[in-house]
């Protein structure tokens, strides 16, 4: 059984009469001094609009009455369960209560005593026996001149027409039940759908953060192999031209130093079929510093006498350079290896300057 305060009455003008705060205190008061002797069922309806038969029963009883503001507020126990959800849900419509009028216990006047709540429209579950409630019915202490009833609570007069019916009220309750528990179970579902999705779009996560991690690492290795290939390459192909007697080691390391072999970035812009074929190369050139001038079997520069070796490699390195769509620094190679005189005197000069 269950326990259930609600509000059962209220400060206003009532069939006629006028009922004030300190009316309803009385009437607390008047509950708590005969509550040894009278007991105030909760039940459905009054008994002289709905005549007592089986099937309604007292649906719990009054254990504490007062005053709260402009309300009459009770509590009540021994309250079934399906008239506890009744009350959650608020499907009551009305609440109406009994008062006895100018009571007479043992010499004792009271105005107004509280003798019943009837809930008008609640949800109550059919019963099989009035036991609880006729037995207080055949043994009242209590009785006044007359008895009235109030629903001071929606302002409405108690109308058994009004009321909604029992059985159809049931019937919606049920079905408000089995569509509340349909809703629970597919909330529950979609629960566990969203979790697994959960856990799917993790494990995704995971794989392709590892995926990303194995990528980067796999270029950072690809290019680090690559650094280190070139540079074999260009080092086995100058220690090649040496081996051969197309280069001389001071022409190899001059190769390695403008070329910048030891410079990763460098490295592996080397274009190394055009270094091969810069090595390679079997066209003589003669260089006379003292005319200043040059000659080949293919090509012919006249140079000023005054212009530095220097000068004369840069204006034969951009030439050949525009000429073989190559780099700069590997037409200046070739330009020095094409002339060994010139290459001398360009050595010569760079050492007199440093």
């Amino acid at each position: 059984m269950n326990t259930v305060t609600a509000e059962i009455f209220a400060v206003g003008k009532w069939n006629g009469d006028n009922y004030t705060k300190q009316a309803l205190k009385e009437i607390a008061a008047a509950f708590d001094k005969l509550s040894e002797v009278h007991k105030v069922p909760l039940k459905f309806g009054h008994n002289n609009q709905q005549p007592m038969t089986d099937g309604q029963p007292a649906l719990g009883w009054v254990d504490k009455v007062w005053v709260e503001g402009d309300k009459l507020m009770a509590k009540f126990t021994d309250v079934p369960d399906v008239v506890k959800r009744a009350f959650d849900r608020k499907l009551y419509r009305k609440v109406s209560i009994e008062l006895d009028i100018d009571v007479d216990y043992k010499g004792m006047i009271f105005a107004r005593v509280l003798s019943g709540v009837a809930l008008l429209g609640a949800d109550i579950p059919a019963v099989s026996t009035l036991a609880d409630l006729n037995k207080f019915l055949a043994s009242r202490q209590i009785h006044g001149a007359q008895q009235r009833n109030f629903t001071a609570i929606t302002n409405e007069p108690t109308n058994e027409d009004s009321d909604m019916d029992l059985t159809e009220l049931t019937k919606s309750f049920n079905r408000l039940e089995g569509q509340f528990s349909t809703l629970q179970e597919k909330h529950d579902a979609l629960a566990q759908q969203n979790a697994e999705l959960q856990t799917a779009n993790k494990e995704l996560t995971d794989k392709t953060e590892k995926f990303e991690r194995d990528e980067k690492a796999r270029l950072d290795k690809e290019a680090a192999d690559k650094v280190v290939f070139a540079r074999k390459a260009i080092t086995d192909l100058l220690e090649e031209g040496v081996k051969s007697g197309k280069l001389l080691p001071a022409q190899r390391e001059n190769y390695t130093k403008l070329l910048r072999v030891d410079d990763d970035a460098a490295v592996v812009a080397i274009n190394i079929d055009e270094l091969r074929s810069t090595i390679g190369v079997s066209q003589k050139q003669q260089f006379n510093r003292g005319s200043g001038t040059a000659s080949s079997s293919g090509n012919a520069d006249n140079q000023n006498v005054d212009e530095s070796p220097d000068l004369i490699v840069a204006k034969r390195a951009k030439k050949y350079a525009r000429e073989q769509k190559v780099d700069y620094s590997v037409a200046v190679i070739a330009v020095l290896e094409d002339d060994s005189q010139l290459a001398t005197a360009y050595r010569d000069h760079n050492d007199e300057e440093a």
